[in-house]
């Protein structure tokens, strides 16, 4: 059995797509992006959804069916997890934003789906995209939190350009 790939992804990550690979340019990114959403190996917590969906262009491209599937509500665990991230990172998150970030959700999302796995003997591998950079001297970032949690995690501006290679998609003019 192959394993696949379930990507959890935070709001930079959608947002610089939807800046660097506008829907009207290349709309193959976008539909090959829906059949993960409707395989939901695109997935992201709630918080995510709060955080963009006031963004001009994202909540067009999520319509009903990708929203029930791609945005995802924690359990227990995940939520205790998140709490545990949000209390060993001080600084992950701004406590004066009137939505909670994200962040924390996104990486306990990933753990709490790979804890699921385990127990059911699936084969999936949970890993966080983010356009975040490691900031390993100053305030935590994402992929500063995945690290130190052993939590897979492509960052930076190639993290999406990395899932493309991954999945195997090429566009071709």
């Amino acid at each position: 059995m192959t394993e696949s790939i379930v990507y959890c992804v935070d709001s930079s990550a959608l947002i610089y797509l939807r800046i660097h690979y506008r829907r009207s340019t290349f709309p193959g990114v976008w539909q090959d992006l829906a059949q993960l959403v409707r395989a939901q190996r695109l997935i992201a917590p709630q918080q995510v959804w709060a955080e963009i969906k006031k963004d001009d262009v994202l909540p067009e491209w999520v319509p009903e069916d990708h929203n029930c599937r791609m945005f995802v509500r924690l359990k227990t665990e995940g939520l205790r997890i998140a709490k545990e991230i949000t209390n060993g990172f001080p600084g992950l998150v701004d406590p004066d934003r009137e939505t909670p970030d994200a962040d924390p959700f996104v990486i306990a999302l990933a753990i709490e789906k790979s804890h699921e796995q385990q127990e059911l003997f699936h084969s999936q591998k949970h890993v966080v995209i983010t356009t975040e950079r490691a900031n390993p001297q100053g305030k935590p970032r994402i992929p500063d939190a995945c690290q130190r949690l052993e939590v897979e995690c492509m960052f930076t501006e190639r993290a999406l350009a990395d899932l493309f290679e991954r999945e195997g998609w090429h566009y071709k003019k």
